[in-house]
């Protein structure tokens, strides 16, 4: 064989890829890379990494050569997601790649990957930048929690809250509306922010409200208050149906990371109800001053005009005795005695009118009878009274409302119905007692008559009924006569005192 052939047999050296041979080369700026960088063939091989990609994933240099990338991930299509949008988006981008450390841990990864070109543009590899991002995606997944949270939290609650936030130029901007202050004022979050304060706020409340504001800005600018602190203020708004609504709006200053406010964060809550309560209280206190007094003088009347009459008359009867002839004495007892004794009637009368004895030693039952037989006497109005349960003893609380309540219920069915019959039905279980009074007289619109000075009676009965924890309603109308309902809670198996 001729030297040509025999030279062309001895085995050739094998020559490195073009891609092998370019990545040769950056070898030596990988190593000086301060972040963890490797190149990977188009096959999805590892042809180079810095030591920093080794501490990441916990291989060796020799323990990573030849791996591919795919066994690297948690799920290898990952890799398979990158390289087809690497060719989409011209060959650049950043993807979230969950990866697998030597040790069976879960890291998340942050790859930029960037594609590697020849001189002839062709692909020759990828290039890889890796930021570990598990524990700012642990805080963030947190975050998400807690922001998840607030924003379950700020979307069911009753109450509504907001912020509002300004700028170096104190240009305000309301940030936040939640759904609940519909609750409130009527208007949808997105409506609400679109409303000037002037139009929502009465003169007197956006007053006092600025004014609480200036001096907690004044406390700031001090520097020397809690900054914390919160604030409130009772203020009337127009609902956007136009009516008043009283709200409680408590306030405290949001804060940048400097402790500087930036903005304010609120609460608004709805008190309009416990506002009409308050001012029923006051009217009922009032109400019960002037009850008193008139009682008081009523009293005072009784005991000056009638019982002190009497008194005077039993006086000077008796005083007259020793004077008398012998067959006189006897007449003049007698007359003495039946002053006595209309003394004592009238002296029990006012007693019951007071507070009935019976109601203390007997319950409610006896006393009801009782009081029925001496209404119809006074008034002649027939009460049909029908009852169950009512033969035990109940609280004292309870057998005093209900008595009054009753008292008061037929009173006003004297004053104003003008009836000749009434009933009262009275049941009692284990949970609860229910009081239904009704007749069939002249009635009267209920939201009328409850907002008129002639109400106090009605009111009294409620608000017996609500401190009680009870349930109080009215049905009525012109020609249709009243039915009044009191539904009291009771301590199951009470029939104490």
């Amino acid at each position: 064989m001729e030297k040509n052939d025999r030279t062309e047999l001895k085995p050739r050296r094998k020559r490195k890829t073009r891609v092998e041979s370019n990545a040769v080369k950056r070898i030596v700026s990988l190593e000086w890379c301060p972040v963890a960088m490797c190149l990977i063939r188009q096959d999805g091989i590892l042809i180079s990494a810095n030591h920093q990609v080794c501490e990441l994933l916990g291989y060796s240099k020799n323990g990573l050569a030849g791996l591919g990338i795919r066994s690297l991930c948690i799920d290898p299509s990952d890799w398979d997601i990158v390289e087809a949008d690497l060719y989409q988006s011209g060959g650049y981008g950043r993807y979230e790649v969950k990866m697998r450390n030597k040790d069976g841990s879960e890291i998340v990864s942050l790859c930029t990957v960037a594609i590697e070109r020849g001189i002839d543009e062709l692909a020759e590899c990828y290039a890889c930048v890796i930021h570990d991002i598990t524990g700012d995606k642990r805080v963030l997944e947190r975050l998400r929690g807690v922001e998840k949270f607030f924003y379950l939290l700020a979307e069911n609650l009753a109450d509504g809250l907001w912020t509002i936030e300004w700028d170096a130029d104190m240009n305000i901007h309301m940030t936040y509306l939640s759904p609940a202050i519909k609750n409130v004022i009527g208007y949808e979050p997105e409506e609400a922010k679109r409303v000037e304060l002037f139009d929502l706020m009465t003169k007197e409340s956006l007053q006092r409200g600025l004014k609480i504001l200036n001096e907690q800005f004044e406390l700031e600018r001090e520097g020397s208050a809690n900054p914390s602190r919160s604030w409130a203020i009772d203020v009337e708004l127009y609902h956007k149906n136009g009516t008043m609504v009283w709200a409680e709006v408590r306030t405290t200053f949001i804060r940048n990371e400097d402790g500087r406010a930036i903005g304010l964060a609120g609460v608004t809550r709805d008190i309009t109800e416990r506002k009409m309560a308050e001012a029923v209280r006051r009217m009922l206190s009032s109400r019960l001053m002037e009850v008193q007094e008139e009682e008081r003088k009523n009293i005072a009347r009784e005991l000056h005009d009638q019982i002190g009459q009497m008194l005077t008359g039993l006086k000077l009867s008796l005083e007259l005795l020793p004077g008398l002839p012998p067959q006189d004495t006897e007449a003049r007892l007698e007359e003495a005695q039946s002053l006595i004794r209309e003394l004592m009637d009238r002296t029990r009368r006012l007693s019951l009118e007071l507070r009935p004895s019976t109601l203390d030693d007997l319950g409610l039952l006896p006393s009801f009878l009782d009081y029925f037989a001496r209404y119809t006497h006074q008034t002649r109005i027939q009460v049909k009274f029908k009852q169950r349960g009512l033969r035990k003893r109940f609280p004292r609380e309870i057998e005093t409302a209900v008595y009054r309540i009753v008292q008061e219920g037929l009173t006003n069915i004297a004053r104003h119905a003008s009836v000749s019959e009434a009933a009262v039905r009275i049941t009692a279980d284990r949970s609860q007692m229910k009081v239904e009074i009704k007749d069939n007289g002249v009635g009267f619109r209920p939201k009328v008559k409850t907002l008129s000075s002639a109400s106090m009676g009605l009111a009294g009965m409620r608000e017996r009924a609500s401190l009680l924890g009870g349930r109080f309603a009215i049905d009525s109308a012109p020609g249709k006569g009243t039915r009044l309902v009191v539904e009291l809670p009771l301590e199951a198996g009470t029939n104490k005192k």
